[in-house]
């Protein structure tokens, strides 16, 4: 995830050498420094992910559910059965 933040690719594009072919030492992929926050950190990360994952699950099925019970109201006008 670190990799794809906008300051590390800037970072990165500043130590690609060459007009042509871009290359990129091992120096400079040596030099990079990656962020590697303690496991326990980590876990909680996780763990607060996870929650916002089911909660945007059961939201989505709650919009799902909507949507047919509008979708069957509508009917039911259309029909003239309300």
């Amino acid at each position: 995830m670190y990799l794809c933040l906008g300051i590390c690719i800037q970072f990165i594009f500043k130590k690609i050498q060459g007009a042509v072919t871009k290359t990129i030492t091992k120096d400079a992929v040596r030099s990079l420094q990656i962020l590697n926050p303690p496991i326990k950190m980590q876990k909680k990360f996780a763990r607060i992910v996870e929650q916002v994952e089911a909660t945007k699950a059961k939201m989505q099925a709650s919009l799902d559910q909507m949507d047919n019970q509008f979708n069957a109201l509508m009917q039911r006008a259309f029909r003239e059965e309300l």
